[in-house]
């Protein structure tokens, strides 16, 4: 019998790729460099933030290390007034968790996200 289930939150119970995506394109685009198509940010994302910002900005700026703190900065503050802009459960998570509710399963996320 099973007791408890733990579960990620980005990209298992939320699709928040387009959010994360629009927050790094915008600080990507406030140092005036390119942004990356939704569908990149798949294989950008996983790892915190930090990696994130790293793998999102141009070859050889990812070493400047006040550039990367600045913005992980703009990151975190701009993607707190958007994340749920197009933030949404995937098909079938909503019903998953009634049930698992019902049922009395306990349930947790387990995440990187900091809070």
């Amino acid at each position: 019998m099973k007791r408890a289930v733990l579960f990620d939150l980005d990209g298992t119970l939320l699709d928040t790729l387009e959010d994360l995506a629009d927050a790094v394109n915008a600080v990507l685009s406030s140092f005036g460099f390119p942004s990356h198509p939704v569908d990149a940010y798949r294989y950008f994302v996983g790892d915190g933030v930090e990696t994130l910002m790293r793998r999102t900005l141009p070859a050889g700026t990812a070493t400047d290390e006040a550039l990367l703190q600045r913005a992980m900065e703009l990151q975190r503050a701009d993607y707190a007034k958007r994340w749920h802009a197009k933030t949404h459960p995937y098909p079938g998570v909503l019903e998953l968790l009634a049930d698992l509710e019902q049922r009395k399963i306990r349930m947790a996320i387990l995440s990187n996200k900091p809070d």
